[in-house]
């Protein structure tokens, strides 16, 4: 028991061994300077033989003796029958000289006998005293018997019960003092000071407080969120149910108030690494994600949540997030040659932010486009900017100098200059050397792209 912590019948047996030896020997199987040295030494130690101490006891004796408090209770008699059976086989086994004797007081013990009072003097520390039958009261004085029959054997019978009583006598006595303590070990430290929490959850605080104080228990109630039990009703105890407790001992009453709910956090417009912090500060958990293009919010920012922000929700809902991939990749479209106003409406489709720049082309009429930055093709995001250049006309120019200069050459400089030339001779059979006049006349400005200039020749 000492060291299991737990008793069965079999320590029982073990106390028997114990008290036999000590009314055998007159003294203790062990001795220590304390109390908790004495019983690791019955924890660690086999008791000695009987015969160690009193060596005329015979061998059937210490067999006996040690059977009863082995120190492995596997080893021990099951219990007090099997224990009673080995005793009475015991004794079938010595002989009457030996069951007749009877051991010696140890040294320093003094017996005074005739008052009422056996008084001992000079006892040794850690001895148990035999004194004679009798001793001390009257009511158990020896009796006088009278043998009316020479033959020894006539007196068997009344030696036969004689010991008989005597070991029967010391075996009851030892069985009355176990049980006396076993009742006393029962109900303050075995099991009969201990009961069984009841099992109360599902009940209402009102009922499971009266099935605990039944149960001889003291109640102390708490609260706590459930996502299973109803608010008001209970979730449960500590100790929990069926777990043994000291009778008297308080039990803590669990009791639901109902399933905790949570404002979800605002995080549109987050960054979604922050957003995530955010949630799992108020208890929340990301449940799916989902990534899209978006012409407003920049890549990584989260554009929506459900349950949406403010929603007052159980805690353990999973938030599913909306997060930004930017804007959608696009190819420039081409609006080269279409006017101005139909090529912003096509870009507006797309989001893109349009300006707008004018100058002159040949390629195309006044108020068309004829260019675009960046240029048709190329790649480019939704809500990206775009220029638009858009024609005023044709480029102007300021007519050069071809007076006397070969016809051949002026002509050539002429249309390189992005003018139309038309040659026109001075006399009917010029000989179309040179250049001798020119309309429009050099140094003109804001002359048109494509304008007619005539050169005349000699």
């Amino acid at each position: 028991m000492v060291a299991k912590g737990t008793a069965d019948s079999r320590t029982d047996v073990y106390a028997t061994g114990i008290v036999l030896f000590e009314a055998l020997t007159g003294r203790q199987p062990f001795t220590a300077a304390s109390a908790i040295e004495v019983a690791a030494r019955h924890v660690h130690e086999d008791i000695p033989a009987p015969s160690t101490y009193v060596p005329w006891l015979p061998t059937e004796i210490d067999d006996l003796v040690l059977a009863l408090a082995a120190r492995d209770p596997n080893d021990r008699p099951e219990d007090a029958t099997v224990a009673l059976a080995l005793l009475r086989q015991t004794r079938a086994m010595i002989d009457d000289p030996t069951l007749d004797r009877r051991a010696d007081p140890p040294s320093g013990t003094v017996p005074v006998v005739g008052d009422d009072t056996a008084i001992l003097t000079d006892v040794p520390t850690g001895s148990t005293i035999a004194l004679p039958i009798g001793a001390g009261n009257p009511a158990f004085a020896p009796l006088d018997i009278e043998i009316i029959d020479d033959d020894p054997e006539a007196l068997e019978p009344f030696h036969e019960n004689r010991r008989l009583g005597l070991w029967i006598g010391a075996v009851v006595t030892a069985l009355v003092v176990l049980l006396g303590l076993g009742a006393w070990w029962y109900t303050t430290q075995g099991p009969g000071a201990y009961t069984t929490v009841p099992p109360v959850a599902g009940e209402t605080t009102e009922d499971a407080r009266a099935i605990l104080q039944s149960a001889d228990l003291g109640v102390i109630v708490l609260t706590d969120f459930s996502d299973d039990v109803p608010e008001g009703l209970v979730i449960g105890t500590d100790p929990g149910a069926q777990e043994q407790i000291g009778k008297g001992d308080t039990v803590k009453l669990i009791v639901s108030k109902g399933q905790r709910m949570e404002t979800v956090p605002a995080v549109i417009g987050v960054l979604e690494v922050d957003a995530i912090d955010l949630l799992g500060q108020s208890g929340f958990e990301v449940g799916n994600k989902d990534s899209v293009y978006s012409d407003t919010a920049p890549e990584g920012e989260v554009i929506s949540t459900s349950p949406a922000a403010d929603e007052s929700v159980p805690w353990n809902t999973p938030i599913d997030l909306v997060v930004s991939k930017g804007p959608q990749p696009i190819v420039v479209p081409d609006v080269t040659g279409l006017a101005e106003d139909r090529a912003r409406t096509l870009l507006s489709s797309f989001a893109m932010v349009v300006s707008v720049e004018y100058g002159r082309s040949n390629d195309v009429g006044e108020g068309e486009v004829y260019a675009t930055d960046p240029a048709p093709g190329s790649d480019s995001t939704r809500t990206a900017p775009i220029t638009l250049w858009v024609s005023q006309g044709k480029p102007l120019l300021t007519v050069a100098n071809y007076i006397g200069m070969d016809v051949k050459v002026a002509e050539k400089a002429a249309r390189d200059a992005g003018l139309k030339v038309t040659l026109y001779g001075k006399w009917p059979f010029s000989s179309k050397n040179l250049i001798v006049d020119q309309n429009p006349a050099a140094g003109t400005t804001g002359v048109e792209s494509g304008t007619e200039i005539i050169l005349t020749y000699n």
